[in-house]
């Protein structure tokens, strides 16, 4: 589940204005790997943000929020490194990238990136500024793959006093990755592989391994069958079998009987 995790430091006043006054709305948005910084707001108070670091699946879509309180004349600037992704200046979210509000310059400079990739994985910069004054916020975004379908043996056959050891494995996903298993109908998990020594009927049945990590969770069921009970069983399908064996066979023979006793009855 998401933890949250914000940086927040202050830095001396501006003392020289960077550009003349802007009155044009920019907001764009890049990768950016430096803490949070924020100057004198003059005003200016971002307000809400989300999360950080904050979690997603790969081809799922993310909303990175950003909602800020502004007098007029302020500019909201999304970075990411040195290179901005909004309006394609950063290819890997070329067609991707939009904003959440339709006016975005009322205070929320929010922005959705669609159909997650695991290269989406970074640490997103929202910087809003009213000159002379900047005030950012730091979310770091981590695009994780869920976990595959593990793979268990269907049946496992056992005999009283033996120890097995049951376990799940090839589910692929994003680390960390939990292994649980659990007997159905009881609510007890157990971690990791599951070491088992069979003493009696109530240890048999089947048992559920669970796949897990932070975007979902996997299951497969191994059952546990006394090996008595599957050699009872074949017994009785020969028996059954050589059963159908005969009756088809005596089937055939009464055919051909009849037949005969036709042909010299004629």
């Amino acid at each position: 589940m998401p933890i949250s995790r914000a940086f927040h430091q202050r830095c001396p006043p501006y003392r020289k204005p960077l550009i003349t006054r802007l009155k044009l709305w920019h907001l764009f948005m890049s990768l950016s790997l430096l803490p949070f910084t924020a100057k004198p707001s003059h005003g200016l108070q971002i307000v809400s943000r989300s999360l950080s670091p904050t979690y997603a699946a790969v081809g799922d879509d993310v909303t990175l929020s950003c909602h800020f309180t502004l007098k007029e004349e302020t500019v909201v600037i999304w970075y990411a490194g040195d290179h901005r992704i909004y309006n394609d200046f950063d290819h890997r979210f070329q067609s991707r990238v939009q904003f959440v509000s339709p006016d975005p310059e009322s205070g929320n400079g929010s922005i959705t990136i669609n159909d997650l990739k695991l290269t989406d994985s970074d640490t997103f910069q929202c910087k809003v500024q009213k000159l002379p004054g900047i005030s950012s916020i730091i979310i770091r975004l981590d695009v994780m793959e869920r976990p595959t379908k593990p793979v268990c043996n269907p049946e496992v056959v056992v005999e009283m006093g033996q120890t097995v050891v049951l376990s799940c494995i090839g589910s692929q996903g994003s680390p960390p990755m939990w292994y649980t298993w659990s007997k159905e109908s009881r609510e007890k998990m157990l971690p990791g592989d599951l070491f088992l020594t069979i003493t009696g009927e109530d240890v048999l049945g089947p048992y559920v391994c669970n796949a897990e990590n932070l975007m979902g969770s996997e299951t497969c069921t191994t059952t546990l069958i006394l090996k008595s009970a599957v050699s009872n069983v074949a017994v009785s399908a020969v028996y059954l079998f050589q059963g159908i064996c005969c009756l088809v066979h005596g089937i055939w023979l009464m055919s051909i009987i009849t037949f005969v006793l036709g042909e010299k009855h004629f």
